[in-house]
């Protein structure tokens, strides 16, 4: 289902959040979700570990409905996939999300002038060319490569495993202690 990020529950700050951290999370649909009676349902309580919080990114997420003898109905997360809009406010939303160390509101303006819907391509195939932009040394580069490769790693691997059984509780596992 398609949806964006409004709150954590728990923890209750995103800077408590650890990269292995179990999490509940409220989302709020971006296309109609009806629940059994029909009813649209307007927030999605969701659960799993490593949970997206960027809230100027659409996520899509994968998993299924559970029904919590404590806690209700709520979504468990298996995977998720970030939907960036190829639009300047996309493209800007993202790179300005947190997601790339390094990259604030102006530098990402700079970005977007520089190479357009392109940007994100740039970044990914051709990381050097954002060398000729103003306020990009070769260790800025560094920082935004290294926790670019680091966050789309991460999911990547959740991505690759999940299908075959092994659940993301077992993989940040794997991937703290390496």
């Amino acid at each position: 289902m398609l949806c964006q990020f409004e709150r954590l529950i728990y923890p209750q700050k995103t800077a408590a959040v650890q990269t292995n951290s179990y999490m509940i999370a409220i989302y709020r649909p971006c296309e109609t979700i009806r629940d059994t009676a029909g009813n649209t349902i307007t927030q999605v309580k969701a659960v799993g570990y490593c949970l997206p919080t960027a809230d100027t990114i659409r996520y899509e997420l994968q998993g299924h409905w559970s029904k919590n003898p404590k806690h209700g109905v709520q979504f468990e997360v298996e995977n998720y996939d970030e939907v960036i809009i190829p639009t300047k406010e996309g493209i800007i939303a993202y790179l300005t999300s947190g997601q790339i160390k390094g990259i604030g509101p102006k530098l990402a303006e700079r970005i977007y002038q520089a190479y357009g819907n392109a940007s994100l391509d740039v970044l990914d195939k051709e990381p050097e060319k954002l060398l000729s932009i103003s306020g990009i040394s070769e260790g800025k580069l560094k920082k935004i490569c290294d926790s670019y490769l680091a966050n789309r790693g991460a999911r990547d691997v959740v991505a690759f495993l999940s299908p075959h059984g092994i659940t993301p509780n077992i993989i940040s596992q794997c991937i703290c202690s390496c």
